[in-house]
């Protein structure tokens, strides 16, 4: 699966406006967070449970989210065979009140810039160029709620298209994803993933889920979120 696109799937709300699409609201959550670090792990599942490996993890995220319910900085930490962690922050800015524009950056500088566009409060797009001229092309859609629904990326390397994914969300009466319906257009390959062995916190958003493709059968991941709330 693509590391990148799967990161934004695992972003669930009493936003402070409920006529004004945030990231609180797109991606499902509720209660008025603050922090949030999901841990994703490689799948170990033994004795009817799941085992948590300190050295098994895949990647760590930090989303910190303003009092308005947007995320103003994503710390990303990804881990390769050998345990070396890559660390990438984007830093995002806001005009009234929605996302405009990002800064990925590491240790080096500034990797890549994105600028927002929004179309209407219901769709958006997405455009990213990195240092090496690498562009990409994203949109999405949200509902009457303003949650995500659907969306699609492409991405160009000399002015030519290399990659395109679409998918689509299924979601349950409260919002909350049931299926991931993926499609690697460039590569042929579909998927379906089902967020399956989920607990909730007192908010009601998930704190431990695992990512299984329902076509395959083969599990991605166990994934574990820790959340910090404003008081």
């Amino acid at each position: 699966m693509n590391r990148t696109l799967i990161i934004f799937f695992l972003i669930s709300i009493s936003a402070i406006s409920q006529n004004n699409p945030t990231d609180l609201k797109e991606y499902g959550f509720f209660g008025k967070i603050k922090k949030m670090t999901t841990t994703k792990f490689s799948a170990m599942f033994k004795d009817g449970e799941w085992k948590i490996d300190s050295n098994q993890i895949q990647s760590k995220i930090i989303f910190e989210f303003n009092k308005v319910g947007n995320i103003e900085r994503t710390v990303e930490f990804t881990y390769d065979e050998n345990n070396h962690i890559t660390k990438n922050v984007f830093d995002f800015n806001f005009k009234n009140d929605r996302k405009e524009h990002y800064i990925k950056s590491d240790s080096t500088g500034i990797l890549e810039r994105g600028k927002y566009d929004w179309l209407s409060p219901y769709k958006y797009e997405l455009i990213s160029v990195d240092n090496n001229g690498i562009k990409n092309e994203s949109y999405s859609y949200l509902n009457n709620d303003f949650r995500d629904i659907s969306g699609g990326t492409k991405r160009f390397e000399n002015d030519s298209l290399t990659f395109e994914f679409k998918y689509v969300n299924t979601l349950d009466k409260n919002g909350e994803i049931l299926f991931l319906n993926m499609d690697y257009i460039t590569s042929g390959f579909n998927d379906k993933i089902a967020i399956s062995d989920k607990e909730f916190d007192e908010q009601n958003n998930m704190t431990k889920f695992s990512l299984k493709s329902v076509e395959s059968n083969q599990v991605y991941s166990f994934n574990v979120r820790e959340i910090e709330y404003y008081e």
